[in-house]
């Protein structure tokens, strides 16, 4: 029994183990290509959690050749794997990309398995008639959301930033489980099975 209890609870604990992104590099693109000879590129590598937020601002920019004013603030809790996005005042784009990419896990096997908006239209919204999409994208290591401008109503089409906060729920999940995780199971089943025929 005492062999039994030594592989059960390692297979209990990496069970309820919470995983989390320890690790990741922020980056944002604004641009409003009518106007621009370059978008406003702002950058912050290797981030590691826990990091005071929001993790990339107007501060980490490295390109801005049209000198574009204000961007969103990005904000990402491990904790509870929510990516806030935040106007830091009020300006006008055609598409802007907001991207945590290049993430390290604190269990190994994680990978990003969704991301889904909790609450738009606050920090980018619709400016005049101009309608945009809010397309969050993730792979197995990154994540992120893109607003892009869908047509031209008006001159130039655009939305705006407002300073106010975008929230989107990031999901993560194991991918297939690595061998040493069957190794223990197998063990497992096996100590469970002596254990009955002894008792028989």
């Amino acid at each position: 029994m005492r062999l039994l209890k030594c592989l059960i609870i390692p297979l209990g604990l990496s069970a309820v183990a919470t995983a989390g992104v320890i690790t990741a590099d922020f980056s944002e693109s604004l641009d409003l290509p009518f106007f621009a000879t370059g978008a406003r590129i702002e950058q912050a590598t290797g981030v590691n959690f826990p990091a005071a937020s929001p993790q990339l601002t107007a501060a980490d920019i490295i390109s801005n050749p049209s000198n574009w004013d204000n961007s969103l603030n990005v904000s990402f809790d491990p904790t509870t794997n929510i990516l806030s996005l935040t106007g830091d005042g009020n300006n006008d784009y055609q598409i802007i990309t907001v991207t945590l990419s290049n993430l390290i896990f604190n269990i190994t096997g994680q990978v990003v398995t969704g991301i889904t908006p909790i609450s738009t239209g606050n920090a980018v919204i619709q400016n005049a008639t101009d309608p945009f999409t809010t397309t969050p994208f993730f792979t197995a290591n990154s994540f992120g959301v893109t607003y892009s401008v869908t047509s031209f109503a008006s001159f130039p089409p655009e939305f705006l930033i407002q300073p106010e906060t975008d929230t989107f729920q990031v999901t993560l999940g194991s991918a297939v489980p690595e061998p040493a995780t069957f190794g223990l199971i197998g063990l497992g089943l096996g100590a469970v099975a002596l254990a009955r025929r002894r008792r028989s």
